[in-house]
């Protein structure tokens, strides 16, 4: 298959008309599922899917929720298949929210679990929050349990890691600080099979609300609104400034979420006078801004706000936005309408987004009102293939509904 290399027109960008993004599989819970919301969080890398699920019931008290759950899955014959289910630990924790947000990079998961209990040296507190880390030995080996990570301090009904996105590239993670410090992120490092807490690094940010690691180790936070994205580069215990003064507009504030891949980060602002979007895409290194591209987003009705961005480095780009169920791809210099979202499922709210450069992943608030259904909605995960339209201009027609 040809590769696609993306790249930005600054005039004259074009909006292509592509197959609407009809679902080649929705996965879903099997009646009478655990699952309460399931596909809260995705992440994607090559073939390999996560779908966190932080509300998962507890097993022996129906209804009972906030238990979490983390499912893993494989990509056979062009179709996902599920390899592995982790649940919450039952060491006692109240709600552990296993699952709340999840990353993957190379041989590594990481799942928040904002509710963990911390027990060690005689010593319990409670609701104290926790990374979950996930490893395998090889892309063709299973993943296990390898151990929870939590902040140097835990604080009781810390809820550590529970604002916003966990991050991972493989060699560093990091999450958010608690509740009470919004602006400070804790860093771990990955390496040589242990999990270490290198550096807390309060940021200059009032909170953060999305959190991103490059492949060249350079951490980036950002806050949203009219702030300019921070960057940390990672080296052992220091997390040394980087320089994203560049990317400073008075003019626009960020209306998205932001997101890395590879070593670009990617996210899209708006003025601050009039509708005009932008998409920013930067490029970063250890020693600051490498280069930086903006585009303008064509309107696709009612003057809706980008609200999330997925990215596959050198593939594309797919902008999600809120209250339309419809989506922009932007790849090869051109915006290209991706139409409505399929009705397969009864979708009030996407919950995440996510693409692996040929697939991408919604996760959907979904009630199929199935009278055997446990306590409401189970939440469900739509793949379409956006990029067949465009190397291929062919249709891609609704398979049947997978169930697991």
């Amino acid at each position: 298959m040809k590769k696609v290399v993306l790249s930005i027109m600054f005039l004259g960008v074009v909006v292509a008309p592509v197959p609407s993004r009809a679902a080649t599989q929705e996965i879903v819970q099997p009646d009478g599922s655990l699952h309460h919301q399931f596909g809260w969080s995705v992440a994607v890398e090559g073939n390999t899917l996560v779908i966190g699920d932080p509300d998962y019931i507890r097993e022996d008290m129906p209804c009972v929720k906030e238990r979490g759950a983390v499912e893993i899955y494989s990509r056979v014959d062009g179709v996902w298949q599920r390899s592995q289910f982790f649940r919450y630990i039952g060491d006692g924790s109240a709600r552990t929210r296993l699952g709340y947000s999840v990353a993957i990079k190379g041989n590594t998961i990481i799942a928040s679990t904002p509710g963990q209990d911390f027990v060690g040296g005689g010593t319990t507190v409670l609701g104290a929050g926790a990374i979950s880390v996930y490893r395998r030995p090889s892309a063709t080996a299973p993943f296990a349990f390898a151990g929870h990570a939590f902040a140097p301090t835990p604080i009781q009904n810390g809820d550590f890691s529970s604002i916003w996105p966990v991050a991972t590239n493989g060699l560093y993670m990091a999450a958010t600080g608690f509740p009470s410090r919004p602006g400070d992120v804790e860093v771990y490092s990955l390496a040589n099979d242990a999990i270490t807490h290198v550096s807390t690094i309060a940021t200059s940010l009032p909170l953060i609300a999305s959190l991103a690691i490059t492949d060249q180790n350079v951490l980036v936070a950002t806050s949203g609104n009219d702030l300019t994205p921070v960057a940390y580069a990672l080296n052992g215990t220091q997390a040394l400034t980087v320089d994203t003064s560049s990317l400073a507009d008075t003019t626009s504030h960020q209306v998205s979420s932001l997101i890395a891949s590879g070593n670009t980060i990617a996210y899209v602002r708006k003025s601050n006078t009039s509708t005009l979007q932008q998409l920013v895409l930067a490029k970063l290194g250890a020693n600051g801004i490498q280069s930086t591209q903006l585009t303008t987003l064509p309107s696709i009705g009612q003057d809706r706000l980008a609200q999330k961005v997925a990215m596959k480095e050198g593939e594309g780009i797919v902008i999600d936005y809120s209250g339309l169920q419809s989506a922009l791809l932007y790849v090869g210099g051109s915006y290209r309408n991706m139409g409505a979202l399929p009705d397969i499922a009864i979708s009030t709210v996407s919950w995440s987004l996510a693409f692996s450069g040929t697939d991408l992943f919604l996760g959907e608030d979904v009630d199929h009102n199935d009278p055997t259904q446990l306590c409401g909605r189970v939440g469900s995960v739509l793949v379409s293939r956006p990029l067949l339209g465009v190397r291929t201009a062919l249709r891609m027609a609704p398979l049947a509904v997978l169930r697991n």
